[in-house]
């Protein structure tokens, strides 16, 4: 097992300051009990994250790269194991999906160590802000008269698209309000626009949605400006966030506002 402060100087030396593919780390603290701590920058998000590395006794005596114990208590063998972990974490998108934690000082960290919670049964995708091309659209109908209403499959890269100026029809046909998101999107200001589905596949009509547009011209700061659903979802749905990428459920009753990532 290497030693706590030898770690902490060798940690600090190979990576404050290094930029990652999503994150630059700007220093490398010791946080007591909450571990090491890594205060890094993501984009032009104006206030850090923390980054939580635990340094108890049994992760000093772990080879992060492998998830064994190293061959020796070579502090640099450590260091190379945990510079390759946490590339693997702040290359693929760990501020994103990783647990949040509240530290001794009150302090809300992400720990990419915890346990990943359970998969939701929800769905969640963004709003489609594009629409087949009227030759598409032809298309598209045709396809549809002679498949006698049996569903359709369109391969990636053979239906052109369009810019939506009129998007979210389906969200109103389901009795969501698309004002706010329509507004948004005419005006530039739209940072995201989710819709929620009861299943896991996202094959339910939408029963909700949530709108986030960007605060300022300087598009540094995003609120929270519409989050809306259907008498039918339930209230564990309702009071959750989720990550546009892969559908995984975020926390967001307590969100009056965000920042851009």
């Amino acid at each position: 097992m290497v030693r706590r402060d030898e770690a902490l100087s060798a940690l600090r030396h190979e990576v404050a300051g290094r930029e990652f593919e999503f994150a630059t780390v700007l220093e490398v603290t010791d946080g007591g009990p909450d571990g090491l701590l890594l205060r890094v920058r993501s984009g032009r998000r104006l206030h850090p994250h923390t980054l939580v590395v635990d340094a108890d006794e049994s992760r000093l005596a772990l080879d992060h790269s492998t998830g064994e114990p190293p061959d020796s208590d070579d502090v640099q063998q450590w260091t190379h194991g945990m510079v390759l972990w946490l590339t693997e974490q702040l290359d693929t998108g760990v501020l994103r999906w990783g647990r949040r934690r509240k530290l001794t000082d009150g302090t809300v960290a992400i720990d990419p160590m915890l346990e990943p919670e359970p998969p939701s049964p929800w769905w969640v995708s963004p709003v489609p802000l594009e629409r087949p091309t009227p030759t598409g659209q032809r298309r598209l109908r045709r396809l549809a008269q002679s498949r006698r209403g049996k569903s359709i499959a369109i391969l990636g890269g053979r239906m052109h698209l369009e810019p939506n100026p009129a998007p979210g029809g389906h969200l109103r046909d389901a009795g969501l309000d698309v004002r706010p998101g329509r507004a948004a999107h005419r005006a530039g200001r739209l940072l995201q626009w989710l819709q929620l589905h009861l299943d896991d596949r996202g094959g339910s009509p939408p029963a909700g949605q949530l709108v986030v547009s960007w605060a300022d011209d300087a598009q540094t700061d995003g609120r929270l400006e519409h989050l809306e659903c259907t008498p039918s979802v339930p209230e564990t749905a309702a009071g959750s966030r989720w990550d546009p990428c892969c559908g995984r459920c975020w926390r967001v009753a307590d969100r009056a506002s965000v920042r851009s990532p």
